[in-house]
């Protein structure tokens, strides 16, 4: 995965980083996201990477959401920015729901940022 720089705005490099990992997992299988930035849901049912990252990052913290095809939701992901993550990209991720789904999705995000350092 190529990462997009500058994405989403208003958010530091490492939390660009975590976030982008975290989607390209979450995207696979033709899952969707709906966001809500703290005051409101900023999309619903989403799958194209770029609307995503746009919405993302108005506030200090998003809730992302993740649903399946038939839009069952599998969990949930809390996203704080700028939470002094001063190298350490998953500082971002904050929060999730406790099951095998979301648990999986760390442990692949922590693997890819390991691949990312050594690239």
């Amino acid at each position: 995965m190529n990462l997009i720089l500058n994405k989403p705005n208003y958010c530091n490099n490492d939390d660009r980083i975590c976030v982008q990992l975290l989607l390209a997992e979450i995207l696979r299988d033709g899952r969707t996201v709906s966001i809500h930035d703290g005051e409101e849901w900023a999309v619903h049912g989403e799958s194209d990477l770029h609307e995503i990252l746009d919405s993302l990052a108005s506030t200090g913290e998003d809730l992302i959401e993740v649903a399946d095809k038939l839009h069952h939701v599998l969990g949930k992901f809390y996203l704080i920015y700028c939470n002094g993550s001063e190298g350490d990209p998953m500082i971002c991720l904050t929060d999730y729901t406790a099951n095998a789904f979301c648990e999986n999705i760390v442990l692949k995000v922590e693997d890819r940022l390991s691949e990312v350092a050594i690239a």
